[in-house]
C-alpha cells in the first residue's frame, strides 16, 4: 500500500543571515485513502510541511519515506514523475493558464506524462460537474468553477495522493461547502489520500485524522 511518511523533518530558513525555524522534528505518515488535515495559525508551517511532503521543498534534517524509499535517493528526473503520475495538487488559487480552455488546463498533467486519454479527461469533468464549459476559458468562469477545474487538473493522472493548501481559502461559504464534499466524494471513490491544510472547521470534521501545528510541533487532535 503507498505510503508517505514524515521521519523527523525539521526545517530552518535562513533570510540575510538570520535562521527561521518553522518545523521542528515532525513525524506523521499517509496511506494512499486517508483523509489527513494539518490546521494551525497562518506562519505556523502548514504549506511547508505539504511541500516537504510532495517534494516540492526539501527537509533540513529528517526524511521523507515514500513506498518505503527515502524520497531524497531518487534522482531530480525520478522525483518529476512521481510528482507528475502519483501526486495532485490544489492550492488556493487555481493557477489557472488564462490562454487555455477548461479541457486544455486539466490535459496539461496528462499531456506532460504522454498520457492522451481524452476520454479521461471527460469523465473526471463530468465528475467535477463542469461538462457545459468544457470549451470555456478561465475568464468566464466562477471562482468555485475555476477551482473544480483544478480538481479535475489533479485528478487527470489518477495520483494516490493529492495535497490541498487552504483549497476552499478564496471561495464564500457556498462554493467552498461544493467543493470541501466534491474532495470528500471524489476521495473516497478513488481512494486517494488528501493532505489538507486548511483553517475551515467544518472540512476538519470530515477528516480520518486532524493535526494542529503550534510552535514548530504537530500536534495530533
Amino acid at each position: 500500500m503507498n505510503k508517505i511518511s514524515c521521519i523527523n523533518v525539521s526545517k530552518t530558513f535562513f533570510i540575510e543571515n538570520n535562521s527561521i525555524k518553522v518545523l521542528d522534528n515532525i513525524n506523521l505518515s499517509v496511506q494512499k485513502g486517508e483523509l489527513v488535515a494539518i490546521s494551525g495559525q497562518s506562519g505556523a508551517g502548514k504549506s511547508t510541511l505539504l511541500h516537504i511532503m510532495a517534494s516540492l521543498d526539501s527537509a533540513s534534517s529528517g526524511k521523507i519515506i515514500y513506498d518505503d524509499n527515502p524520497i531524497e535517493n531518487n534522482t531530480n528526473a525520478t522525483l518529476s514523475n512521481i510528482r507528475l503520475n502519483n501526486f495532485g495538487f490544489v492550492y488556493q488559487f487555481h493557477h489557472l493558464l488564462e490562454d487555455l480552455t477548461v479541457l486544455e488546463n486539466i490535459m496539461i498533467p496528462a499531456q506532460l506524462a504522454n498520457n492522451d486519454n481524452h476520454m479521461n479527461a471527460y469523465d473526471i469533468i463530468e465528475e467535477v460537474g463542469l461538462s457545459s464549459r468544457i470549451n470555456h476559458l478561465p475568464w468566464k468562469l466562477s471562482g468555485g468553477e475555476k477551482q473544480r477545474v483544478a480538481i479535475a487538473r489533479a485528478l487527470i493522472n489518477s495520483p494516490d495522493f493529492i495535497f490541498l493548501d487552504e483549497p476552499t481559502g478564496n471561495l464564500d461559504d457556498v462554493n467552498a461547502l461544493i467543493i470541501q464534499n466534491l474532495l470528500l466524494n471524489v476521495s473516497k471513490r478513488n481512494n486517494i489520500a488528501l493532505v489538507t491544510a486548511t483553517h475551515d472547521n467544518t472540512f476538519i470534521k470530515s477528516f480520518d485524522k486532524i493535526y494542529y501545528l503550534k510552535d514548530f510541533k504537530l500536534i495530533e487532535a
